[in-house]
């Protein structure tokens, strides 16, 4: 991306939508308290996980990574 700010976000939504990582915004729009889903790894599936990969966006710049 031109922007890492904005590679950066897209990735930390992904991690988000996957419940890899919990995300609780703060009182008085102070920011956001980010943690670490250390049980996700025993939560999802094989089969789970690469469903909800398949759903991310995809990159522009070199497609051919995400086949």
């Amino acid at each position: 991306m031109k922007r890492a700010r904005a590679g950066w976000s897209r990735d930390l939504n992904c991690l988000i939508g996957l419940q890899a990582i919990p995300a609780k915004r703060l009182p008085e729009n102070a920011g956001f308290l980010i943690g670490i889903n250390l049980d996700w790894p025993m939560k999802i599936t094989g089969t789970e996980f690469f469903r909800r990969m398949k759903e991310m966006p995809k990159g522009r710049v070199y497609g051919f990574l995400s086949i």
